[in-house]
């Protein structure tokens, strides 16, 4: 890679290129472990809750075999693109304002996590994990952030209770590794 193409430092080491990814540096005891440090809206909820739980969460809606795993790593770009989790309305704004580069590069980086995992990429968009992600966020939105200044955009009804496990890091590679070796045979 170029020296003037900007990489981040993984926390296992490796030079990473947001916007040229390599599956191969995609590791998962890695993207376990960073996902448990993000915060989910940027650090504004009035308790902590990491990305890796909200993803363990939205698995747990998938309930077609192909899509779960696709469901558990679809917020696995924000391990690696340097930007963390980004609130939809930022994305929104930013997409609004001309500025792209947030979305091609978290779609570089899912296309590589798609690969690394060996599954379609476009998984990522099927209504199941949009439907799931949709609830999640409404669900969230209910159990960890605080009273609402303005109402936020149209959600589905939100699930009746939040599940926040002890310790999402090691629960998230647990899933990953079962997801993962159970696809591949």
């Amino acid at each position: 890679m170029s020296e003037m193409t900007p990489w981040i430092q993984t926390l296992d080491g490796k030079q990473f290129w947001p916007e040229k990814p390599d599956p191969e540096l995609i590791d998962p005891r890695t993207l376990s472990i960073v996902l448990a440090r993000i915060n989910r809206f940027s650090g504004h909820s009035v308790v902590p809750y990491s990305v890796a739980q909200h993803s363990i969460n939205v698995y747990n809606l998938v309930k077609t075999p192909e899509l779960r795993l696709p469901a558990l790593l679809h917020d696995a770009h924000e391990a690696y693109s340097g930007f963390g989790d980004v609130p939809t309305p930022m994305k929104r704004m930013l997409l609004a304002r001309g500025v792209e580069i947030l979305g091609q590069i978290e779609a570089r980086i899912d296309g590589a996590v798609a690969q690394r995992f060996r599954f379609d990429p476009a998984y990522f968009y099927y209504d199941e994990i949009k439907q799931a992600d949709a609830l999640m966020l409404a669900t969230e939105k209910k159990f960890v952030m605080g009273a609402e200044p303005a109402s936020w955009a149209d959600m589905p009804e939100p699930l009746l209770s939040l599940d926040r496990d002890d310790n999402p890091r090691l629960l998230f590679l647990r899933i990953l590794e079962r997801e993962f070796h159970s696809e591949r045979g």
